[in-house]
């Protein structure tokens, strides 16, 4: 099991003994200190000290966990390139059906901010670019213009994810193998949560299109509540305004 780094979510699984029935179910790992992992979760039974398991991970949820913890990445450089080099994360949060990225700026973005973020990062996704993942000295990661995360703690050496082209970033979890391995970025929301610092909720992968499917859902409710085709629901709601 690896657990993420930087307050991010850990993974879940199960314990096997040798006769693959489960000893532990574990509903979260956590990295207190360098190189201690710790696992919590529901003992079934009982493990005996130096017996010999086998560590299963949920594989469906680690991968929608790895997808929406790399598009951080991509969403801060972009965030850069659209508003400004003032902007720096303040926290984030990475689980398996959304991220959550804070980060400092001192202003609502616009419609067509948010239009150009998503389509910068949906950009990078579609080049599926490959992510390199590799350990260095605090020197060297500088040098290769490494962006620290908000709240980590570093030693000498570090670990550097290059997710693409543009996003160079020092982060110690794990990550997708190339870009396209995300699928499509949707900002969901948007707003001020302290003085001068934004949040921004997003979603990638079959969460986008789960999330699409539910708009259009709701598109075809309202469209048949009033009578109307669903390619002619503005009109038909002015319509009814106007009688």
């Amino acid at each position: 099991f690896y657990a993420e780094g930087g307050g991010q979510i850990g993974d879940q699984g199960v314990l096997r003994d040798q006769d693959g029935e489960i000893l532990f179910t574990v509903t979260d790992t956590q990295r207190p200190v360098a190189g201690l992992i710790v696992h919590h979760g529901t003992l079934h039974g009982r493990i005996a000290l130096g017996q010999r398991v086998q560590a299963e991970v949920d594989p469906a949820r680690r991968e929608r966990t790895l997808r929406n913890h790399t598009g951080t990445h991509l969403l801060h450089w972009a965030l850069r390139t659209v508003l400004g080099d003032h902007v720096k994360q303040q926290g984030s949060w990475v689980g398996p059906d959304r991220l959550r990225f804070d980060f400092s700026h001192y202003e609502a973005l616009t419609p067509e901010q948010t239009a150009e973020i998503e389509d910068l990062v949906n950009g990078e996704i579609l080049g599926n670019a490959a992510c390199r993942h590799f350990e260095t000295t605090m020197d060297e990661a500088q040098h290769l213009g490494a962006i620290a995360f908000f709240g980590d703690k570093y030693g000498d050496v570090v670990r550097v994810l290059e997710a693409g082209r543009n996003s160079v970033e020092l982060c110690g979890g794990t990550h997708v193998r190339a870009l396209g391995d995300i699928g499509p970025l949707r900002i969901v929301t948007e707003g001020s949560i302290g003085s001068n610092i934004r949040r921004i909720e997003a979603v990638t992968g079959l969460a986008t299109v789960e999330m699409l499917r539910e708009g259009e859902a709701k598109l075809a409710a309202a469209a048949e509540a009033i009578g109307v085709p669903v390619d002619e629901l503005v009109e038909g709601i002015e319509r009814r305004q106007a009688e």
